[in-house]
């Protein structure tokens, strides 16, 4: 009975599909250059050659953490994050949807190849299975129950084969040593930035070729400016391999002094004369990045600080600016859904929140191949205040956002740009649908006096999009709830709250139904009485039809008296639906965004239906090029259950609803709104299962609601007391008798007689009508 809204969002899944959806480019989307003059060449990369791991949080129920994040030494970024926040029940409150296979913990693991074959494990967090195992970092894994592991392919199909709390064994060689472990297998929690993601968008391209998160560059040393902070003269901060200072588990510090340096001097062996250091510093400057997870204790818990300390080891003043990466990588489990959406960029600035969509990004980085990123700082007559920036997926985000008592994001800032966070020429036609995009922001100059440091404090948060956790961090409009953002809203707090009832969502989703529905009932009662009124007419508009078949201005002539006859209003039956259009979009929308939903299972024990917030995936098709049910295909990687049983009724429920056909033209349009439907259900089968149950409950209370309404046995009598009421009706005066009327009532008060009791007005009328008759 919603079919036009559900047209106008079918509508928008086939734009969505087919790629047609408008992206509209930000203002001044030209590249801002921050600097006068630009140096060319490769920056010099200093450190050593292996990366070094360290994890950060813990994956232990008992220690509350909400993070275990895996940091690298190489450039002092962030690699990955794991979400391991428990729910009541003591369960991962964001765990994977999909391969749900035993966990055994990050490992960062290198190959390693020639005599010693194997994965070296180059991380150990804390509280994993890895580590109540007895695994250690240096530890080369030769064997995972009783299968052979020598790349990383033949250790993902291993644990791919696992369950979690199943007991295996792991066979290694510790210095030289082999030893075997016993461990039990973990539950997966959610990688929230994961730069290999699996299944990878292009399998045919492989795994993304993305860079760490976090990541620091040098724009400007004493008045040399780096192109994208990489010069000849300038270290790079980005590709060097930083000292690791020390970790606490809740913190991580990394440090690199920097000074001259040359490419001779960078490439030269140890002990080997490389002749006088040149460049634009006076005296070395030590920058340390100190990683720090958010107390457990405090609400706003989902953020990393980073601080960033210059300090100036020279007896000189000296001038510095930094570039500031952003995250990158964040999760996009949904992308091949009906519902997913890309990674886009969004900001506050001065109180106005903006975004830019991920085609818009990625769109700019392909016209301009050599500067992918594009400029978003906008200066009027004052420097704006940047108040967070977020990159964002479905059910998460990740960026810069202020700390609640200090305007802006704890920098000063110079310039803003979006950045496609990928190589260019590594975008597929298919990987182009999920671009990996990010931002970074620029600072401006800082000032180092003399053996002084300057420390920049940073508050990065990476989470769930909740609406009370978002404004707590000042971020109100992220979640995209679309037009009829107060309804959406109404109706997701109704839904929480029958969840906190009944304790399952699938059953708070029909209850929120039945609630809407029945509050609807007057409006859907008029509707169904429409559509029967239109049956009962049926064979007074055929004798019209053929008596006024080659009289067009007749036949609807006729037809208006027959529908004025009996109080017939044809457009009766469509008042209800578009009354009702506001709640349905809302209500649409608010399952779409809602991240509470997500991992929530309608029936809780069984895998079928296990994420409201996603298809409920009855069959796994596997990973298939085919275009029907590869992922992102029109079917996708599963069978679905719900959309088949939701067109089935929308079937039904038409075949209940639709009047019989008048003439020819009706007759084909009901036969295209069948074909139409089964369409539907190829645009609808990726959508959340959700949403699904809406429809189902929805159509079922509407072939209910028909099924129990009255049935009138003698139509052609329900037709004659209709007309008989309509002519027995006591009608509003009209418009002439009401200026009639007025006018008598003006004369009155004119002669001082007042004329309000209905007998004077009788009088008068009298009076007036009898003096026209002798006139």
């Amino acid at each position: 009975m919603l079919l036009f809204g559900i047209m106008l969002i079918l509508t928008q899944l086939s734009m969505r599909w087919l790629g047609l959806v408008p992206e509209v480019p930000p203002e001044g989307d030209e590249t801002q250059e921050s600097a006068t003059e630009l140096v060319e060449g490769d920056a010099v990369v200093l450190g050593a050659e292996d990366d070094s791991y360290v994890a950060v949080g813990s994956y232990d129920p008992a220690k509350g953490e909400k993070y275990l994040a895996y940091f690298n030494s190489r450039g002092a970024s962030l690699d990955r994050v794991e979400l391991v926040e428990r729910d009541e029940a003591g369960e991962l409150k964001y765990g994977v949807i999909e391969f749900r296979h035993g966990y055994l913990g990050y490992l960062a693991p290198l190959v390693l190849e020639g005599d010693n074959t194997g994965l070296q494990v180059r991380v150990i967090g804390d509280g994993t299975p890895a580590q109540q195992a007895g695994l250690q970092v240096g530890d080369i894994i030769t064997s995972f129950k009783t299968t052979e592991i020598q790349t990383l392919d033949d250790w993902d199909k291993a644990l791919g084969l696992t369950v979690p709390g199943e007991d295996v064994t792991i066979e290694v060689v510790r210095a030289g040593t082999p030893q075997s472990l016993s461990v039990t297998l973990g539950e997966r929690p959610l990688a929230v930035i994961d730069p290999a993601p699996y299944p990878p968008v292009d399998s045919d391209r492989g795994p993304l070729d993305a860079p760490n998160s976090l990541l620091t560059k040098l724009t400007s040393v004493n008045q040399e400016i780096a192109k994208d902070g990489e010069s000849p003269n300038l270290p790079s901060l980005a590709g060097s391999n930083w000292e690791l200072i020390g970790t606490d588990g809740r913190s991580v510090t990394f440090q690199m002094v920097i000074d001259n340096v040359d490419q001779q001097a960078a490439e030269g062996e140890a002990g080997e004369d490389v002749g006088e250091q040149v460049g634009p510093f006076n005296g070395a400057i030590a920058v340390s990045k100190t990683f720090t997870l958010a107390p457990n204790a405090e609400t706003q818990a989902y953020h990393v600080n980073l601080e960033i300390e210059f300090a100036n080891q020279s007896e000189q003043l000296q001038r510095i600016a930094f570039r500031q990466y952003g995250p990158n990588s964040i999760v996009n489990e949904s992308w091949w859904t009906s519902v997913g959406k890309t990674r886009d960029v969004k900001w506050s600035m001065n109180g106005e929140e903006d975004d830019v969509r991920a085609a818009t990004i990625l769109e700019y980085a392909q016209e301009n191949p050599d500067s992918l990123s594009s400029s978003i700082w906008q200066v009027d007559k004052t420097v704006p205040t940047l108040d967070y920036l977020v990159t964002d997926s479905q059910f998460f985000a990740a960026g810069f956002v202020g700390d609640g008592e200090n305007p802006g994001v704890g920098l000063d800032v110079s310039d803003v740009h979006t950045v496609l966070a990928e190589p260019i020429d590594g975008v597929t036609k298919k990987s182009a649908r999920v671009p990996n995009t990010s931002f970074f922001v620029d600072s401006a100059v800082i000032e180092l006096k003399a053996m002084d440091s300057v420390k920049q404090n940073l508050r990065v948060f990476i989470g769930p999009k909740g609406d009370e956790l978002l404004a707590s961090y000042g971020m109100k409009n992220v979640i995209e709830y679309g037009w009829f953002r107060t309804i959406a809203r109404t109706l997701g707090s109704v839904m929480h709250g029958f969840q906190s009832l009944v304790g399952n969502y699938g059953v708070a989703i029909i209850m929120l139904t039945i609630l809407v529905r029945g509050c609807m009932h007057p409006l859907s009662r008029k509707q169904v009485r429409s559509t029967q009124m239109m049956g009962f007419l049926k064979p007074q508009m055929e004798k019209i039809n053929e008596k006024f078949k080659d009289d067009a201005r007749q036949k609807s002539m006729k037809q208006q008296e027959l529908f004025a006859k009996y109080g017939y209003n044809v457009f009766g039956g469509c008042m209800p639906i578009f009354i009702q259009m506001p709640i349905f979009f809302g209500l649409y929308r608010s399952i779409m965004v809602d991240v509470e939903l997500r991992g929530q299972a309608l029936i809780p024990g069984i895998d079928w239906c296990a994420n409201l917030a996603g298809p409920d995936m009855l069959y796994y098709f596997g990973e298939s090029t085919s275009m029907l049910i590869n992922r992102g295909g029109f079917v996708g990687p599963y069978l679905n259950l719900l959309p088949i049983l939701t067109i089935v009724l929308f079937l039904l429920q038409q075949k209940i609803y639709t009047p019989p056909a008048t003439d020819d033209m009706q007759k084909m349009t009901q036969r295209m709104m069948k074909f139409m439907f089964l369409f539907m259900g190829f645009m609808f089968f990726r959508v959340a299962s959700g949403i699904c149950i809406y429809f189902v409950a929805s159509s079922t209370w509407g072939i209910l609601e028909r099924k129990m309404l009255p049935k009138i046995k003698d139509p052609d009598a329900y037709l004659e007391s209709l007309a008989e009421a309509r002519r027995s009706k006591k009608r509003k005066p009209g418009f002439m008798q009401r200026m009639m009327e007025a006018a008598e009532a003006q004369q009155g008060q004119s002669r001082g007689k007042p004329a309000n009791s209905d007998s004077e007005r009788r009088k008068q009328l009298d009076s007036l009508r009898s003096g026209r008759r002798r006139r």
